[in-house]
């Protein structure tokens, strides 16, 4: 993985920590006052692409064919699997405890716009 990814996953980390830790709390808000990114609305365009938009007014679209290849997201390879993708609290879950953060989803949608 490259630097810019590991560090993607670090966030990711840090977020979920957070949230876990203040799973009563329901501001978007962490402690730095930087808004977290949420997923608000999702849809499918086809061979595993999805349309997003974000709480900071970014919309735009995902190609997640080359991450339905990779471990834990083989499963998702089954696109019965893959369409039955849900929001729960700003972030893309699948029904087996599988989820992309939207930090990264987001960073992948803003790719997409600079390579149109």
């Amino acid at each position: 993985k490259t630097g810019k990814e590991l560090e993607k996953i670090k966030l990711y980390c840090r977020l979920k920590l957070y949230m876990k830790k203040n799973k009563n709390n329901n501001n978007n808000v962490v402690d730095s006052g930087v808004p977290m990114i949420e997923v608000e609305d999702v849809e499918y365009l086809g061979d595993y692409k999805l349309w997003l938009r974000f709480n900071d007014g970014l919309e735009g679209s995902v190609n997640l064919k080359k991450e339905v290849d990779k471990p834990p997201y083989r499963k998702l390879r089954n696109l019965k699997k893959f369409v039955g993708f849900g929001l729960e609290r700003g972030t893309l879950v699948w029904s087996d405890d599988l989820d992309i953060a939207p930090e990264i989803l987001h960073s992948m949608a803003e790719e997409s716009h600079i390579n149109e």
